[in-house]
């Protein structure tokens, strides 16, 4: 099971400077896909599935990201959920995302193959019947969330699909107890299956883009690099960087919670980006230019 993010993002080093806009950028604390024929779950797949199969079972996946509490809403500028869509069997569909009012789990149910028919759930799964398996149910079976969606989507080819959701943000900052996530679901109830990668892919998993305005750390040159990725996060502490742009490794910073420059990371220069090495465990944020990340060490 991934760990939880912790609801808090370091902004104590962002404090007395002209204002200007930092996209903090989290990764799932949980995702898992629940499968209306059966008790199947997926939490440590590769993968998130939604829609309806050739045969009429449909797949919903389930999202959630630890948002801080300590960011001031009014600071919110507009939030973004990215999402990979890596195989279809249909066309353009509609999709929905829904704010879930229960609370839900992954555990370590691992799908094999291509995961469409999920795997056996482990203790914690959330599951069609199950928010967590075999201990709560749903209310509702298939999840229970606000019947009033908080986005719509046109999903079709392969690609990344991008769905504001600036408001559910705000709302889960001032009101973190209502936080449980999203549910997306097809609108369609015929061939509509889609397959999404998750929080354990590397490549080109779930992310939150929150964009706000915030002041920049000190001494650091802005707008030098682009489009970090930081993979793996979570990691054991070992990670590396890959970006657009140039930046030197003097301008990569690790911050501590308290606000301080983390001691006794390593950063390495490579051919094609940054190795680092932090050798305790915790959240840290990553700042590189203008562009700010948390990172889990486990």
């Amino acid at each position: 099971m991934k760990p939880n993010l912790i609801s808090f993002l370091l902004l104590i080093f962002l404090t007395g400077r002209a204002q200007e806009t930092t996209t903090l950028e989290l990764s799932p604390a949980m995702d898992n896909t629940i499968y209306s024929e059966s008790d199947s779950s997926n939490g440590e797949g590769d993968f998130l599935f939604t829609g309806f199969t050739n045969v009429g079972n449909e797949r919903r996946a389930l999202l959630k990201f630890e948002i801080a509490e300590t960011v001031d809403t009014a600071a919110v500028m507009s939030a973004r959920l990215q999402l990979y869509m890596s195989k279809t069997i249909s066309g353009e569909i509609e999709f929905t995302l829904h704010r879930l009012v229960s609370p839900w789990g992954e555990s370590s149910s691992d799908a094999r193959f291509e995961e469409g028919g999920g795997a056996t759930p482990m203790a914690g799964d959330a599951t069609w019947q199950y928010a967590f398996y075999d201990t709560a149910s749903w209310t509702n079976a298939g999840g229970d969330f606000d019947s009033i969606a908080s986005a719509t989507a046109a999903i079709g080819e392969a690609g990344t699909y991008v769905i504001t959701v600036t408001e559910d943000v705000k709302l889960w900052i001032s009101r973190p107890e209502l936080n449980n996530g999203w549910i997306l679901l097809s609108e369609d109830e015929g061939l509509s299956a889609k397959r999404f990668n998750s929080g354990e892919n590397i490549e080109n998993p779930p992310v939150l883009q929150i964009l706000i305005q915030s002041d920049p750390a000190d001494g650091l040159p802005a707008n030098q690099v682009q489009d970090i990725r930081v993979y793996p996060n979570p990691s054991d502490g070992n990670l590396f960087l890959s970006f657009k742009g140039k930046i030197q490794k003097e301008n990569i910073k690790i911050i501590a919670l308290d606000g301080g420059e983390l001691p006794g990371v390593q950063i390495r220069e490579q051919p094609a980006g940054v190795e680092i090495s932090i050798g305790q465990r915790g959240a840290f944020m990553l700042v590189a230019g203008s562009i700010h990340k948390l990172l889990i060490v486990r």
